[in-house]
């Protein structure tokens, strides 16, 4: 959506279930990301057309289920080189719902 809630388009391939994640777009508005929890990867868009579906730029950024939370943030640098994947989990009862936090580093560009 635009600044007056125009709809633009959806990113290209984007799953049609509650996978995506850990979405966030660059401070200049140039690229998008998306964590897909199933398929364990980042997936960067270029949102620069007018209108979507937006393209895939890459797909191929792997994110060990070991270092994934159950809820996760994205935050792209200023360079739109990096992105820092933020998260957290809450263990159950037996654990006295302790909490785990991770950040996750990966190289975009």
């Amino acid at each position: 959506y635009d600044q007056e809630m125009n709809y633009l388009g959806s990113l290209q391939d984007e799953p049609k279930n509650d996978t995506l994640g850990g979405r966030s777009i660059s401070f200049d508005g140039t690229i998008a990301v998306a964590l897909d929890y199933n398929a364990k990867k980042l997936f960067v868009y270029d949102i620069t057309p007018d209108s979507g579906p937006f393209p895939l730029i890459r797909g191929d950024i792997s994110v060990p289920e070991s270092q994934m939370s159950t809820s996760m943030r994205a935050v792209i640098t200023d360079d739109n080189k990096t992105v820092f994947l933020f998260g957290f989990s809450v263990g159950d009862r037996v654990q006295n719902y302790e909490r785990s936090y991770k950040m996750i580093v990966k190289e975009i560009d």
